[in-house]
């Protein structure tokens, strides 16, 4: 069973790395980052799920509203909070790495 989402946020001294848009699929909003992480946006029962399928520990940084931080191979879902929602414009996920190398960040703003 999946682990609830710890929102945390921070990354001092991070740089992008990578950058995806979520993708709209019926009631389901996904943004990949390949060997990243996944995060899903999920209309039908207004949860978040995010899975870090990558080597290190990572935030998942949402709109610039919210962050989920997550072990290298953990997955978890939680009901979204208010500023957790598509329909606030283009949503882009991008990835940044700590350049002391010690943990990576993923995010999402609107436009």
């Amino acid at each position: 069973m999946a682990a609830e989402c710890t929102r945390n946020c921070g990354c001092a001294g991070c740089g992008v790395v990578s950058s995806v848009s979520f993708v709209q699929s019926g009631s389901k909003w996904t943004a990949t980052a390949p060997n990243w992480g996944t995060a899903v946006l999920n209309d039908d029962d207004n949860t978040i799920t995010v899975t870090n399928t990558g080597s290190k520990w990572a935030s998942f940084n949402l709109y610039g509203a919210s962050c989920i931080t997550l072990e290298a191979g953990d997955t978890c879902t939680s009901t979204r909070l208010s500023s957790e929602v598509p329909s606030r414009g283009l949503m882009q996920l991008f990835l940044t790495e700590n350049t002391s190398g010690s943990w990576d960040e993923m995010g999402a703003t609107a436009r």
